[in-house]
């Protein structure tokens, strides 16, 4: 407002406009974790939820997938986000990695059988096939000489391996004997 000596006055307006372009800024990242799986699902990650401030003053901070939750096998990225009261925001990303270096585990082994020859060619043998489990559930089991088939007199080496989704592979082995004591 401007006034004169005799009390004529004049104004002007103008309307001030504070804005806020500013991003919150992370005190601390997210940091990359690598677990082995417990289980054929991955493995529960549990991280620090980083913390960020915007002006001086806290901010939320939502990261997804949560912490604490169940990742599966392999590279699963989080990207965790800070917002203002206005909208601006900043991101912090890792990627939690679940391995699974675990072999298969046999509940049973492969059991050496010795049997009599029944003919030139040798004895047929049937053996259990063992079982095997990898982080809970049964993994398939692959033996080689197959069980019932013929074995030649003498020792026939049998492995038999297990492998996992992963190719993680356990072997149990055995040898089957023919013998030839028939006069």
């Amino acid at each position: 407002t401007a006034t004169d000596g005799v009390g004529n006055l004049a104004t002007s307006a103008a309307t001030m406009t504070v804005v806020d372009t500013t991003l919150p800024v992370f005190d601390t990242e997210l940091v990359a974790l690598s677990l082995e799986a417990t289980s054929p699902l991955g493995a529960v990650i549990s991280y620090v939820v980083p913390t960020a401030t915007d002006l001086g003053l806290p901010v939320p901070v939502v990261c997804a997938p949560a912490s604490g939750g169940t990742f599966p096998i392999g590279g699963t990225p989080v990207t965790c986000t800070a917002t203002d009261g206005v909208g601006n925001l900043a991101t912090s990303a890792a990627t939690m990695t679940v391995v699974d270096t675990t072999l298969p585990v046999f509940d049973t082994e492969l059991v050496a059988l010795s049997l009599e020859a029944t003919s030139p060619l040798g004895a047929v043998i049937s053996y259990a096939v063992p079982t095997a489990t990898d982080l809970g559930p049964p993994v398939p089991v692959v033996c080689a000489p197959a069980s019932g088939g013929t074995f030649p007199i003498g020792g026939t080496p049998v492995t038999c391996t297990a492998t996992d989704g992963v190719g993680n592979l356990a072997t149990s082995a055995a040898t089957m004997t023919v013998v030839d004591t028939t006069l």
